[in-house]
């Protein structure tokens, strides 16, 4: 990775259990914090801002209950550890789904120079994980 991009790895390019899953609360404020001030976020754009980060916030959450309920299943029978992994990927489904309803209006209330910078920040699966 180059010194010039932007993009802090972990949150956007593993997936939830990357992005999120592993932060703890203050890095992932402080990821918020940092995209809040790289987009330029204004005060009319304060509400759909907000609803974008507690749905980050929310899937984080979610992704280390789940991470922390998977822990010590290494005596899991094959069977059992594909239906923990089935459960693991409706769960980030299902946040990056929460994630993808807070972003779109967030990203509809941007200029074209904010876009422009959301666009290159959250390159990555998803969150483009957050």
């Amino acid at each position: 990775m180059n010194g010039e991009c932007r993009m802090m790895p972990g949150m956007m390019s593993g997936g939830m259990g990357g992005m999120a899953g592993m932060m703890t609360g203050d890095h992932m404020e402080g990821r918020l914090a940092f995209l809040k001030t790289e987009l330029h976020i204004t005060d009319a754009q304060g509400k759909v801002w907000s609803a974008f980060a507690d749905a980050v916030r929310a899937a984080a959450k979610g992704a280390r209950t789940m991470h922390g309920s998977m822990m010590g299943t290494a005596t899991a029978t094959w069977p059992e550890r594909l239906a923990q992994h089935e459960k693991m990927l409706s769960a980030h489904l299902d946040a990056l789904k929460s994630i993808r309803a807070a972003a779109e209006p967030l990203y509809a209330a941007l200029d074209a120079e904010q876009k422009k910078t959301a666009d290159d920040l959250m390159a990555g699966p998803m969150m483009g994980s957050m």
